[in-house]
């Protein structure tokens, strides 16, 4: 396993779902992660299963004025950022089959662009940035929000190897390990792209 020994990660939306994964995956590696979440009971609750250095911080990525205590909360504990991974996010009520091409587009040129133009500005700094794009994953988020439905929510599903059907899902491990790589020193020279986690759905 890659070693994040000595760096310091900010994981936003880390209480459960992919987030905790990607926190649980860092913390393995002996990163000290800061548990970002606005549920402040199930950041300080994932925290505590994490063990070690790491630590709980109550945060609203939505909030400027929050996330400014964020920053000053983590140099303030462990003196650097490291890893920053932006999970935090709300899970729309339209269920994901429902979301028509050009409205998908329309987000993801959102994120991609904003990907580039950052790893743009601070590669002269030695900073990474990079976009991982899961696929359908059975997060608790997900998997609360929506109406299940016999092709896609109907028992725990896992992925076989891509290309697979698309109704199978993945589940938070599924996507921790890309990020986890895309942290590391191993992808130095990866910046400014954006990786698909989707057991191949992205072909279909």
């Amino acid at each position: 396993m890659t070693s994040f020994a000595g760096r310091t990660a900010i994981v936003t939306g880390a209480a459960q779902g992919i987030g905790a994964a990607i926190a649980a995956r860092l913390a393995a590696g002996g990163a000290t992660v800061a548990v970002a979440d606005i549920n402040g009971g199930g950041a300080a609750d994932m925290a505590a299963k994490l063990g070690g250095p790491s630590f709980a911080v109550t945060a609203d990525v939505g909030d400027p004025e929050s996330v400014a205590t964020l920053h000053a909360d983590v140099i303030a504990r462990t003196g650097q950022i490291d890893i920053l991974v932006n999970n935090a996010a709300i899970v729309p009520f339209t269920a994901w089959d429902e979301v028509d091409f050009a409205e998908w587009r329309r987000i993801m040129r959102g994120v991609v662009g904003f990907t580039r133009a950052l790893a743009t500005e601070l590669g002269a700094h030695g900073i990474t940035v990079n976009a991982v794009s899961p696929g359908l994953t059975a997060s608790e988020g997900v998997m609360s929000s929506r109406t299940p439905r016999p092709s896609t929510s109907s028992g725990p599903c896992r992925p076989h190897p891509p290309p697979h059907p698309p109704a199978l899902r993945a589940v938070p491990d599924d996507i921790a390990p890309a990020v986890a790589f895309l942290a590391s020193e191993e992808a130095g020279w990866v910046t400014g792209s954006t990786v698909n986690v989707d057991g191949g759905h992205v072909r279909h």
